[in-house]
Formats: C-alpha cells, structure tokens, sequence
C-alpha cells in the first residue's frame, strides 16, 4: 500500500509544480458528466471555439470561416497527409508542441502534433475513465500494448509493461505468473492480447482467486461479449471497454452499471454519417463515426473520419443522460462479405468460436470475391478443427472458399493490433 500512496502523491505533486494541467481536466471531466445538461451548452462552445480557431489559424480551414459544421469537409487520414502543412495552426511554434505517432493499424503512420494542454487532456481522460472501473494512480497495473504512452506514465502510476508483439505459450506463461507475483490489480490493454491470456489460464485450471484482479480495461479494438464473458469468468472483476485513438484521446467509455459507451461530450463532437455519403445515418443504422475534436488546437481536427463503425444507442439506465454508442464495429474493413457481395458483421465469426477450446486467436481474411483465409493460434489439444471448418463455411455460405493455416503466432499490426477479421479484397 505505501508504494501506492507514495506514486500517486509523487504523480500529483509533479503535475502540481506544472500548473496542474492533468488535474484541471479532471476536474472538468466530472463537471461534465455530474451535470449533463449544462454539459450541452459548454460543448456547444467549445465547437464554435474550435471552429474559429481552425479558421483563423489554418490554411486548410481558412475557407469555411462562418460556416456551420455540416458545411464543413469531411476529412480522412490522407486529407491530412496530402495537406499536411495547412492543417498547422500559426498560432504555435512547431518545437513547443508534443508529437505522437498515429496507430498506423490500416496504413502508413504519420506524426501529429498536439498542445501539452491536449496531451494533459488525454491523460486526464485516462485517468478519470479508469475510474469508473476502480481505479485510482499509483495502484499496480499491467498495460497491455507493444509499447507505452509514456514511459514515464507508466512509472509514475506503478505500470508494468507486458509487450505482446509474439504471442507464444512461452509469453502466456511469463505473463500469467506476473499477474500473480507482481499482485497486478488492473488489466489495460488490447483484447486481442488479453483475450488470448484469459484463454491459457483457463486452461490452466486458473479462477479469479488466483489474482487479485480488480478491473480490466480494453481498448484500442472492439471488444465482444463472447471475450469480455471469458475476460470476466478467469480474472474476475469489472471488465470495461474504451473507444479512443493517438490523436482524439478517449471518444466514448463503458459505463460501468450498464456498460453501455457514453460519449466523451466534453471533449468531442461525434457524428454518425451514412456508409455510402457524408450525411447522418439513419435512425438505427449503422454509420461512421466522425469527429471532431475540442483540444486539437495544435492541428485542428474537424469531422475527421475514423473509419469506425458504430450506431446511436439508447438512454442507459444508470441515469447519465449523455448519449451512447452500440455495436462499436471497428475499422471499416473488418468487414467481411459473402461470395454474393452480401456483409458478413465480424462478431459471427467471434460467436462461432465460444464454446470451442483451446483457441488463443483466429484470423479471418478476405483475399477475393469468394476466397478467404483462416489463421488458427491454437493450443496443442486443440481437437475442433471440422466443428470451426463446418461453422465458418456456414456464415460464408457454399460457395466460399477458406483456406485454414495453423500457426505458431500471429503477427500483429505495426500498431501491435491483431484484428481476427480483415478484408484485403473489398474497401467500403
């Protein structure tokens, strides 16, 4: 406990002697979700303020001056890379801003710019969401992901690194005793990692008494109820999904009565737009997410196209009126499509695999019209292999044709993400 107490008031006093910029946005993280609905009008502020700014400040924006925000372009990652230079605003000197790296998951990573007020942001986002699980600074957590936010982070708040570029049972192993001798309290990372984990030490005979796990925290990909049941049935405790990137922050958060995602209002504007057209989507339907971030002053970032999928969800019942997302589906091409050209949404696949042992992870990978690969990390009892063979070729119908390769690992995205669906054939 006293190493706990010691980090937390090390991490609060060094942020202290630097204007104490993390615990500002703290503190306006709660005002806005204490109080929802004076929380509309300060969002509708903080657009109008950023608009400006954009406008002002920026080549790219400079145009749009006056205009609302549908009028505004809808802008992707290469919008940003073609016009790298205008999207900087005049207003800040290159050498006093931070840089971070965009994931790189599904093309070429570039560097992006942002205020230390944006990255105190972020942080802060971080801290207050991880909250809603349990957590406070300086209680020990493993952080899940091939490198960290910040090194320095994740000492001060007690981290413990665990890098899952090559997922083996030599790793599991290595990791599964950490969670025991390092008495890790939280879990922070990648379902495609952590899942593989909860996997191994199920069949390890492992149950939740064996840790002392108090929360688990996803991010990064979508997590499924098939994952987030094992998660919950091995380690115990409450189990969270995060929606966020490298360059907006923490978007949208679990919540932790209903777990349903409650949008970051504080901090951004998200649209649902229609698959096909930069106009909403319809009621219930699904559509990509657009946003549009408050804090990206540095590089302002204006209906910036993720290229996730999500649709609205209902008022939750735990009484935070702030609207909800469902059915966050991921990048736009973890979709599949059958030999007719009909979607195929990716959790068929994670379903079809539940009551199915000994598989650490699987890839699906759409190749053709009707060609389909199917990568297999299994463990050496794994003995289901016509059962998978039999459920897949069902979802993809008769007339696809998979191919199955069983694999020693599979390797991850440059961003150390392992989507299990990938489409290599047909963009949306």
């Amino acid at each position: 406990m006293f190493p706990e107490l010691l980090r937390r008031a090390v991490f609060w006093g060094y942020d202290f002697s630097k204007g104490s910029l993390i615990a500002g946005h703290i503190s306006d993280l709660k005002r806005v979700f204490a109080n929802p609905q004076d929380s509309q009008q300060l969002a509708k502020q903080r657009l109008d303020n950023i608009l400006n700014h954009a406008c002002e400040t920026t080549r790219f924006y400079k145009q749009f001056k006056g205009a609302s925000l549908k009028d505004f372009p809808v802008i992707q990652k290469q919008t940003v890379k073609e016009n790298y230079e205008d999207f900087f605003s005049s207003k800040y000197d290159r050498k006093n801003l931070v840089s971070t790296t965009t994931s790189g998951s599904y093309g070429t990573p570039f560097k992006f710019y942002q205020t230390k007020d944006k990255r105190a942001r972020h942080t802060a986002e971080v801290i207050f969401f991880n909250g809603w699980a349990g957590y406070r600074v300086g209680m020990r957590y493993a952080q899940v992901r091939v490198y960290p936010r910040s090194k320095w982070l994740l000492f001060m708040q007690n981290g413990a690194l665990m890098n899952p570029s090559t997922i083996d049972e030599r790793w599991l192993e290595q990791q599964r005793q950490s969670l025991k001798s390092q008495k890790i309290r939280f879990i922070i990372g990648y379902p495609s990692a952590v899942g593989p984990l909860a996997e191994y030490c199920r069949m390890k005979g492992d149950r939740p008494d064996d840790f002392l796990i108090e929360g688990i925290i996803t991010g990064a990909e979508s997590l499924t109820s098939v994952a987030k049941e094992k998660l919950e049935e091995v380690f115990g405790g409450m189990v969270l999904d995060r929606y966020s990137s490298n360059e907006f922050g923490v978007m949208s958060h679990e919540c932790a009565k209903c777990k349903t995602h409650h949008i970051n209002i504080g901090s951004h504007k998200l649209e649902l737009l229609a698959i096909d057209r930069d106009e909403p989507a319809e009621a219930g339907a699904v559509g990509r997410i657009v946003v549009t971030d408050y804090f990206s002053h540095a590089m302002p970032l204006i209906r910036y196209d993720t290229g996730d999928l999500a649709r609205l969800g209902p008022e939750c019942k735990c009484g935070l009126s702030i609207p909800t997302l469902k059915n966050i589906e991921g990048r736009t091409i973890e979709v599949l499509y059958d030999p007719d050209g009909r979607m195929v949404n990716a959790i068929v696949f994670d379903r079809e695999t539940k009551d199915l042992e000994g598989i650490l992870r699987f890839q699906m990978i759409q190749k053709s019209r009707d060609g389909y690969v199917c990568r297999l990390h299994v463990m050496p009892s794994f003995q289901q292999g016509d059962l998978i063979r039999e459920r897949f070729q069902q979802a993809l119908g008769p007339d696809a044709k998979i191919t199955y390769e069983y694999v020693d690992s599979i390797p991850p995205l440059p961003s150390g993400k392992r989507p299990y669906v990938i489409n290599e054939y047909k963009k949306l």
